[in-house]
Order: C-alpha cells, then sequence, then structure tokens
C-alpha cells in the first residue's frame, strides 16, 4: 500500500470538494481496484479563507500507475495548477492541474452605505456568471471580515479578467475591489 495526498489548489468548501472530487475519487479508485479516498480537509489561510483543499488516499497495487490514474482524474474534474501528490513518507511529490483561477475580491466595508442597501451581490454574480458563460464558472465563494471573495476557475486567467474587468469597473458593488490570480 502506498499513501499519498493530494493537495488540490481549489478554494472550494467541503460539500463541494466532497461532490466534485472525494466521491467521484473514491469511486473510480475502487471501481478500478487502484485504492480508497480514506479522508479529507481543507487547508486554511490565518483569514480563515481556504487555501488548498486535500484528500487522502490509500493506493494498492502499482503506485506509479496509481498515482497517474488520479492526476488524470482530478485534472478532468478541474483541478487547477499548483496541485500536487504528495507520496507520504517520501520527499517525493508531482505537481498537476490544469485550470487557472481568478478571484475577485469585494469591499465589504469601505464602499457608502446606500451602495451596500441598494446593491445585491447575488446580482453581480448573475452578472458575471453571464459574461464568463463558456469560458469558466464561479466554483464558490469565501466572506471575510472585510471582504468577501468570489472564485472562478478557467482555461485562462487572462481571458476571465478581461471579460468581467469593464463589469467591475462600472458596478458599484465593485469599487474599491480587487482581481487576483489565484492559480
Amino acid at each position: 500500500m502506498t499513501r499519498i495526498t493530494a493537495l488540490i489548489n481549489h478554494r472550494i468548501g467541503a460539500v463541494n470538494r466532497g461532490d466534485v472530487y472525494d466521491d467521484p475519487l473514491d469511486d473510480m479508485l475502487v471501481a478500478e481496484g487502484l485504492g480508497e479516498v480514506t479522508g479529507g480537509g481543507s487547508l486554511m489561510q490565518e483569514s480563515m479563507e481556504i487555501d488548498y483543499v486535500e484528500i487522502e488516499i490509500d493506493l494498492s497495487g502499482d503506485a506509479g500507475i496509481a498515482v497517474k490514474r488520479v492526476i488524470e482524474f482530478l485534472e478532468d474534474a478541474g483541478a487547477p495548477k499548483s496541485s500536487k501528490i504528495i507520496i507520504v513518507g517520501t520527499n517525493d511529490s508531482v505537481e498537476f492541474g490544469k485550470r487557472e483561477g481568478l478571484a475577485l475580491y469585494m469591499n465589504g466595508t469601505d464602499l457608502p452605505d446606500d451602495v451596500f442597501e441598494t446593491g445585491d451581490i447575488n446580482d453581480v454574480v448573475e452578472e458575471l456568471d453571464t459574461l464568463l458563460e463558456g469560458i469558466s464558472s464561479f466554483d464558490d465563494f469565501w466572506e471575510g471580515r472585510t471582504e468577501t471573495a468570489l472564485y472562478a476557475y478557467g482555461a485562462s486567467y487572462d481571458q476571465m479578467k478581461a471579460v468581467i474587468d469593464p463589469y467591475v469597473a462600472r458596478h458599484p458593488l465593485c469599487q474599491l475591489s480587487r482581481i487576483v490570480r489565484i492559480a
């Protein structure tokens, strides 16, 4: 048996992580006789924003073949760039991931009161999803003490940013926001 940990550079909550990665990966591993998922979790920043998600896996049989299959599966499921597999008990790791990530951090404290009273973040998310249709999707969000982050993943950070920049520049709720590459 070989134990590995998949550190996935995806800011996604526990329920979504289970639906996107943990459960389907476990189903595949068991069906193909390659092992099983034994645990998972989220690695948090000091702010309690998710940094990475983690999946613990026990592999059986040829570890090299199983690791390649796990990487293929996780990339097909949408794992972003800068994800990695760590072979537990060794110094070995393998980087993987295909998608790029963008976070829109919206200021939640420094805008005029009337902006918060008349604006609706759900409308912003809906419009951004429409703009990004066919390019990417918003996978999750995070609410901090002073800002809210919306996370989008797709083939190209630059393309996602170019598409949403004009909207972000003109929408009142997006003033004082920042766009950050996260994968």
